[in-house]
């Protein structure tokens, strides 16, 4: 028993391990969860032999009060400071063999009892300070440890927490070497308008909105709420306080970029304006984003979104991320892209408008059509109803007539609830009636054939043919250059207007891979989030369903990486509209041989011979070779009639 009492002897003195975090406010709790496990082995005075397999966890809760800006001291008294430790160990003596001692499981409450918690911001000479005082149980055999919280001296940014994280046992130090994780992050609300837009249409207001949301919800636990304007031009973006704390709420205004001819321009804008936001963004490390845009605005959300993640992956973060797109437009098939590396997307929509009528199929989609008021544009009516769900949540209203949020609006969103839905509950790529929840058959849904499309590799252009390789019927293998390209020349029956193709990544680089229809991306796929073979679902190609030709060129570029390689294959083409394709034959004649061909897009079809209509009937010998829109066989001269025909 003498060496189980000396086990409970063991006495805790923990400190908190480095970690990047953002700057404490004077109405903000700070909460700090740390954990490390180790293994001791000793040989104690008596000459028992014992290992301790230990795990300590431990909880800090911080809340200043009263400091007035960076430069100046600011206090938190003793009982501002509290958290638990639990210490978990098993006990074994080796003195006779491995024999458990003692499996020992504690949680002890603790407040700092002695002194005060204190930081100094000193601006002049950038040093660091710290807040702290000793931990409560420390003994006289202990060194008088302190945990704190390091600021940088002349902005105020919390930096790290002191690592010294220990327990000591008849004055041996056993260390915890652990992690930290805070929850002071700042979340963050942007909203976007659209095409020949300003923020001050209505984006300007919204933000108001929501910021009297938060700002109501939040006023008792003194979380501070900023409503900010940032500008397309901004190189830096701006707070409401020294550095983001609480929530800020931004409506983003672009009208230079936005205001271009065709709404197409505004969209590419809006891609490279939403790139250079997501990296100042990203470097805050917002506990959660809420992206908002409207019409081409939601290609800078989308950007914004697929920067951030991108960023984390690299820094090792986790940013959750809501995006909600109203009426997105898109030219052509690059509706595909929307939404696709969200936490969660949804997309508020009202058909009419060319090129906003979508379902994106990285959403869930809600169709406002059904409570479309008279008179109101189909194009500006989600913003306004999202509007009017920001000022009421559980009662919008639209010129004093409750339109109903029917369960979502603002009231979906971590701003009003504390989460936003899941594609756990909600499937991506259905699209439903806002009012009645029925799910709506929405194009492009394909409603006769999907046809083959064979690649005649003499019809190829490519940028360097030594990095375009294993070219056959089927697909071809870019490997990058500056970058490396490859366009074909397509021929479709009329009628049908959509296309689709697997890919996939045979390197593990940063490549970037692009799909164009007549000059125009319908497809963007980055190898960092593309794993495996991947299909392009069906993209369109063309509004007009009687053009029956096209030019596609497929591109990959290092993005600024080692060599990245994909292999592009399986195309196939189909139609929005009903129309029935039949695999005809015609016999041709060119210099005395005879030629068998059919349509290219019915390549899986076998060709077969019989004697009499009635008879057996067997598979022409012979690969079908390809020329131009056709497949050809030459069959082996007979001096007896025969039979074609074309089956499954």
């Amino acid at each position: 028993m003498k060496t189980l009492t000396r086990f409970f002897a063991l006495v805790a003195v923990l400190c908190l391990a480095a970690t990047s975090l953002q700057a404490i406010s004077s109405n903000q709790n700070v909460t700090v969860t740390s954990s490390g496990r180790g293994t001791k082995s000793y040989v104690d005075p008596s000459g028992w032999w014992q290992t301790i397999n230990y795990t300590c966890v431990v909880s800090l809760a911080v809340s200043p009060y009263n400091p007035t800006d960076v430069g100046n001291v600011f206090e938190s008294t003793s009982a501002d400071i509290q958290g638990s430790i639990r210490f978990m160990a098993h006990a074994e003596d080796h003195y006779f063999g491995s024999v458990t001692i003692e499996d020992y499981d504690v949680t002890k409450n603790y407040t700092v009892a002695a002194g005060l918690a204190y930081a100094d911001f000193r601006k002049s000479d950038r040093s660091v300070s710290w807040v702290g005082a000793p931990l409560p149980y420390s003994t006289s055999s202990s060194k008088p440890w302190i945990y704190g919280i390091k600021f940088d001296g002349s902005t105020g940014v919390l930096t790290n927490l002191i690592q010294l994280s220990s327990f000591w046992y008849f004055n041996n130090y056993y260390p915890v070497y652990a992690s930290a994780v805070s929850t002071n992050k700042p979340r963050l609300v942007v909203i976007v308008h659209g095409w020949k837009g300003s923020a001050s249409d209505w984006p300007n207001d919204m933000r108001d909105a929501i910021g009297a949301q938060l700002t109501n919800r939040f006023q008792a636990r003194q979380i501070p709420v900023s409503t900010l304007s940032w500008n397309e031009n901004d190189t830096q973006l701006t707070h409401g306080s020294t550095l983001p704390t609480g929530w800020e709420v931004v409506a983003l205004n672009w009208p230079q970029r936005a205001n271009t001819l065709f709404p197409q321009g505004a969209q590419r804008n809006g891609g490279v304006l939403g790139g250079w936001f997501g990296t100042l963004v990203q470097k805050f490390d917002y506990e959660s984003i809420h992206v908002i845009g409207h019409s081409a605005g939601s290609w800078v959300i989308d950007s914004i979104t697929d920067t951030v993640k991108k960023l984390d992956t690299g820094a090792g973060r986790t940013t959750d991320i809501h995006a909600t797109f109203l009426d997105a437009y898109a030219q052509g098939s690059t509706y595909c892209l929307l939404g696709d590396h969200a936490d969660w997307a949804e997309q508020y929509v009202a058909n009419g408008t060319f090129g906003t009528d979508w379902t994106l199929p990285w959403a869930f989609n809600l169709d406002l059509n059904s409570i479309l008021p008279s008179g109101v544009g189909d194009h500006s009516w989600p913003w306004m109803w999202y509007q009017a769900t920001t000022t009421n949540p559980l009662a919008p209203l639209y010129k004093g007539t409750v339109v109903g949020p029917y369960g979502w609006g603002f009231m979906q969103t971590v701003e009003y609830a504390d989460h936003h839905p899941t594609f756990s509950n909600w499937r991506q790529g259905d699209r439903v009636d806002l009012k009645t929840g029925q799910e709506i058959q929405w194009r492009p849904k394909v409603n006769q054939q999907q046809l083959d499309l064979p690649i005649d590799p003499r019809q190829l252009t490519m940028s360097n043919p030594a990095k375009v390789t294993d070219v056959s019927s089927t697909g071809f293998t870019l490997i990058t250059g500056s970058p490396t390209w490859v366009s074909m020349p397509v021929t479709v029956p009329a009628g049908f207007d959509l296309i689709r193709f697997n890919y996939q990544f045979l390197s593990s680089a940063h490549g970037t891979f692009d799909l164009a229809v007549e000059g125009t991306n319908v497809l963007e796929a980055l190898e960092d989030y593309s794993s495996g073979l991947q299909d392009s679902g069906w993209l369109l190609l063309a509004d007009d369903p009687s053009k029956t030709n096209f030019v596609v060129t497929a591109t990959i570029d290092p993005a600024g990486g080692p060599t990245s390689s994909i292999r592009v294959s399986n195309f196939q083409v189909g139609q929005m509209q009903a129309t029935n394709v039949t695999p005809t034959l015609a016999i041709t004649s060119a210099g005395g041989q005879l030629k068998i061909r059919w349509p290219r897009w019915f390549n899986l079809m076998q060709l077969q011979t019989a004697q009499t209509l009635n008879g057996s009937w067997t598979q022409v010998a012979g690969q079908p070779q390809l020329d131009g829109d056709w497949l050809f066989i030459s069959p082996s001269p007979s001096l007896q009639s025969q039979f074609f025909r074309l089956t499954q």
